[in-house]
């Protein structure tokens, strides 16, 4: 068990251009190391305990870390070979602070193309905390409400089969004394 861990994801400004030859990099790297497995990493059970994860984006203006903390994972039958069967992963904890998340993935690593059941759940979680988020990607802030999101989704056989539902309830997006200086267009 591991437990009061916590780390950050950060995907610096101007990391963009550089990640995609990274990202095929160790795709190539995946492959080769797949075929030629030189470690093996099986975890039969394992948890991690009263730890926080995050992504933080300094790539767009403003920048923002999108976290979950109070996070409990259990891991069971979780390893890089194809040949130990069916993994099982859960995670619950709380998304931004405030609202709570469950995940639960079955992983079936022993197919060659990804092959894996998950679902995501979000429950009440105050849409404030992700203001940066939206000031980031949809030049809008809220002042009230509720935010909720569902999925679920199955990769088998290279087809992807699922949904992704968000709910915003009792959202309030305008202050006018905060948007006051905001053009027409915004402020609409």
């Amino acid at each position: 068990m591991v437990q009061g861990l916590r780390v950050d994801y950060v995907h610096a400004a101007g990391a963009a251009a550089k990640e995609k030859p990274v990202v095929e990099g160790v795709a190539r790297q995946a492959t080769d190391a797949r075929e030629e497995q030189p470690l093996r990493v099986h975890i039969t059970r394992g948890q991690i305990a009263q730890s926080e994860v995050g992504l933080v984006n300094k790539e767009t203006v403003p920048g923002y870390r999108i976290f979950v903390d109070q996070l409990d994972m259990q891991m069971q039958d979780l390893s890089n070979t194809f040949d130990r069967g069916i993994a099982r992963v859960s995670l619950e904890g709380r998304f931004m602070g405030n609202g709570k998340l469950t995940t639960r993935a079955v992983i079936r690593p022993q197919n060659p193309l990804p092959d894996f059941d998950q679902s995501i759940k979000i429950l009440k979680t105050k849409p404030t905390s992700l203001n940066n988020v939206l000031r980031a990607h949809a030049d809008a802030d809220v002042q009230a409400g509720t935010f909720t999101f569902f999925s679920q989704m199955t990769v088998q056989k290279g087809k992807v089969a699922g949904y992704v539902r968000p709910f915003f309830k009792d959202v309030d997006v305008y202050d006018p004394e905060q948007d006051k200086d905001k053009g027409f267009m915004n402020q609409v």
